[in-house]
């Protein structure tokens, strides 16, 4: 009976002993993970700040250049109409002119 308690006692010890490395090692890796975790959490939200000014930049380049073909468009669709005018105009008058000629 003394050599079992013994025995247990023993077995307790190393227990106990063989527990709390591991628990330091749990808390460490805990440690570890957590100031992972806020390494990523903070390089993402970096990123997503990154990511949204881009974003934003892009958008406003977009809508530049898309303003700028619509004037050019727009200038281009005057042109022609400006155009197309003046050749209604030039092909009208020799009809004015005979059309006096004739009468």
């Amino acid at each position: 009976s003394a050599d079992t308690q013994k025995k247990k006692a023993s077995a307790d010890t190393q227990k106990k002993a063989s527990a709390d490395p591991q628990k330091k090692a749990s808390a460490d890796t805990q440690k570890k993970a957590s100031a992972d975790t806020q390494k990523k959490a903070s390089a993402d939200a970096q990123k997503k700040v990154s990511d949204d000014t881009q974003k934003k930049v892009s958008a406003d380049t977009q809508k530049k250049a898309s303003a700028d073909t619509q004037k050019k468009v727009s200038a281009d669709t005057q042109k022609k109409k400006a155009s197309a005018d003046t050749q209604k105009k030039a092909s009208a008058d020799p009809q004015k002119k005979a059309s006096a000629d004739t009468q």
